[in-house]
């Protein structure tokens, strides 16, 4: 359920944790003079941080050297180290296999013993949760035509990968982002796999489960209660389904309207800009018609694809 996360670690003593480890760091020079290149502060110019980079088992090691020279601080040096990688990916080598709560306790104990780290002192600052579906539908065009609206915000198409790809959609707000892609795709994989995710980029969005640190990823209870945020904001995603044969349909001329103008995102965002109020009612009918005549409730029935992998995910 866990997969990508970044976190940070104060005040390390470096040069002592650096050899226990083992790992080579690099930091950046210039290639005219060998000097260390460093970025000086933008409210104090005297002070200085360098970055030394390394890496273990597809995690990125950043440390971030800072020297400070002025008057009341001449001569410290203060040493931060950031951690950012997939969990997930770190354990299997990929990430389309299903992630189980034992496996994220076995590759954040694993990561924590290597690096010499206590998992209380790792704190997050940004985290993905997520889940892998396997839908028996073709996942890009499900997700190319039926996935419009997170809460009041559009979903937008991903940039095209190096091969030209566009996996999925993704909704931004302030605290977080919600993405919808092709998993199988992504690896060239023949099954069809949905991937839903919510990556938290400020922590508050989380504040209410607890989770501030690795070792909260090791408390059962609050990692449980956590999963539950998937299913929480899968409920405001809307869809639509382009296959109801509206022609057939004995609806109002209204109900008919809104069937098939709802189909479009950008119905929706005019909606929203002009009307918040009507926004809300209309995409409250159009959800109620799109379930009514829809062959399969596709919304419910990953509402319960979700909270069923989540279930097996915490066996």
């Amino acid at each position: 359920m866990i997969c990508g996360l970044r976190c940070v670690i104060l005040n390390i003593f470096f040069n002592v944790w650096q050899p226990l480890t083992g790992i080579s760091f690099s930091v950046a020079t210039d290639e005219a003079t060998g000097e260390i290149k460093g970025r000086r502060h933008r409210d104090n110019p005297n002070n200085i941080t360098y970055t030394h980079t390394g890496y273990f088992r597809g995690y990125e090691l950043t440390v971030l050297e800072t020297r400070y020279f002025t008057s009341e601080q001449e001569g410290k040096v203060v040493y931060n180290l950031i951690i950012q990688g997939s969990l997930h990916k770190a354990f299997f080598g990929n990430n389309y296999q299903r992630f189980t709560y034992a496996n994220l306790q076995a590759e954040i104990y694993h990561l924590c013993i290597s690096l010499h780290l206590n998992p209380a002192s790792c704190i997050i600052q940004n985290i993905e949760i997520g889940v892998n579906l396997l839908l028996a539908l073709p996942v890009s065009s499900f997700i190319f035509s039926c996935i419009l609206m997170y809460g009041t915000t559009p979903f937008e198409n991903y940039t095209p990968d190096s091969n030209g790809l566009v996996l999925g959609r993704f909704a931004t707000l302030s605290q977080y982002r919600i993405k919808i892609y092709d998993k199988g795709k992504q690896y060239g994989l023949t099954e069809q796999i949905l991937r839903y995710e919510m990556r938290c980029v400020k922590m508050q969005c989380l504040a209410k489960y607890g989770i501030n640190t690795l070792a909260d990823l090791m408390n059962y209870q609050k990692v449980r209660a956590l999963a539950n945020i998937l299913l929480i904001t899968w409920d405001k995603v809307l869809l639509c389904d382009d296959t109801i044969p509206t022609k057939q349909l004995n609806i109002s001329q209204n109900q008919l309207t809104l069937l098939r103008d709802g189909r479009n995102r950008d119905f929706w965002v005019r909606m929203h800009t002009k009307n918040k109020k009507q926004f809300n009612k209309q995409r409250q009918k159009f959800r109620e018609l799109t379930a009514a005549h829809s062959k399969v409730d596709t919304h419910a029935l990953l509402h319960e694809m979700i909270k069923s992998e989540l279930n097996d995910i915490f066996k």
